[in-house]
């Protein structure tokens, strides 16, 4: 309500690219504060599953920050060379940021063999405690937001950031709970847990980077969208049938559609002229 002018309006590409901006600044303040919690906790502790874990809050950051440059440069709008827009790059930083992110991922799989060969005493104590409750309880408070705005933007992103922040509380939880077993049994199994965690980086990496690869080569579109568009188009009387839909996603809720539709014989050529016009406008307004 503070930052985004008729935030109601979801359908809006512009208050869309509004929520996007704003979710990604929020998710970056949070990711920064728990790298910063999780790697001054690690140190203390001597935990490398901590630090790991510290570091994938950190490859949050540079995702979400690639993704928030990502929309700025979608932003710019459709030019002399670029028709359709901008809105691919914000793919094109996707993928940047998830290579990136799956090299942090390697380099800390290494330091978590490392800590496995010479496993180390954590010193696990109420301060370390409290920290990682605190970052479960700001991942799960990251699910429900994304979730929330994702569902009413209707965008894929979002949803998939909400499904990532589920994750990262799992993975914090399973830290939580192996510190709690090696201090209860004197178990050192933290540079599994780090080792885990580091494969669920590269995992997640490489996911991101084949959903965004499947988009740029032409994913097919969401069903209810087709069957959306076919039926604001058969509303008309005069219409007897649509077919060959074709629907190209340029990014940031610029899709172009064409398709052919049929009128009953009784219609004229130039009233099925006046008819397509009318559906153009009422798919424009409609979405």
């Amino acid at each position: 309500r503070l930052w985004i002018k008729d935030y109601k309006q979801f359908s809006s590409p512009t208050v869309k690219q509004q929520y996007a901006k704003l979710c990604s600044v929020i998710g970056i303040v949070i990711n920064i504060a728990l790298f910063s919690l999780k790697f001054l906790c690690g140190i203390i502790s001597g935990s490398t599953a901590i630090v790991a874990d510290g570091f994938n809050n950190l490859a949050d950051v540079i995702t979400t920050a690639l993704s928030f440059l990502g929309f700025i440069m979608a932003g710019i709008g459709a030019g002399k060379h670029h028709p359709f827009g901008h809105g691919r790059y914000e793919w094109l930083m996707s993928i940047f940021s998830s290579v990136a992110v799956m090299a942090m991922g390697i380099t800390l799989a290494k330091s978590s063999i490392q800590s496995i060969k010479s496993p180390e005493a954590v010193n696990f104590n109420i301060l370390v405690c409290i920290i990682l409750l605190c970052s479960i309880a700001a991942k799960f408070y990251m699910f429900l937001y994304n979730k929330r705005i994702g569902k009413a933007i209707n965008s894929s992103a979002m949803r998939a950031t909400a499904t990532d922040s589920v994750s990262d509380l799992l993975s914090t939880t399973a830290i939580l709970i192996a510190l709690l077993v090696e201090t209860i049994t004197g178990w050192k199994i933290d540079g599994w847990c780090g080792l885990l965690v580091s494969i669920f980086i590269v995992f997640s990496g490489f996911k991101s980077v084949a959903e965004t690869m499947e988009r740029i080569l032409g994913q097919a579109a969401d069903e209810e969208v087709v069957t959306r568009i076919k039926e604001m188009a058969k509303e008309y009387p005069l219409i007897s049938e649509v077919n060959d839909l074709i629907i190209h996603d340029y990014g940031l809720g610029h899709i172009v559609i064409s398709m052919h539709i049929f009128g009953t014989k009784e219609v004229e050529r130039q009233a099925l002229n006046d008819i397509a016009h009318e559906i153009e406008y009422d798919l424009y307004l409609d979405m």
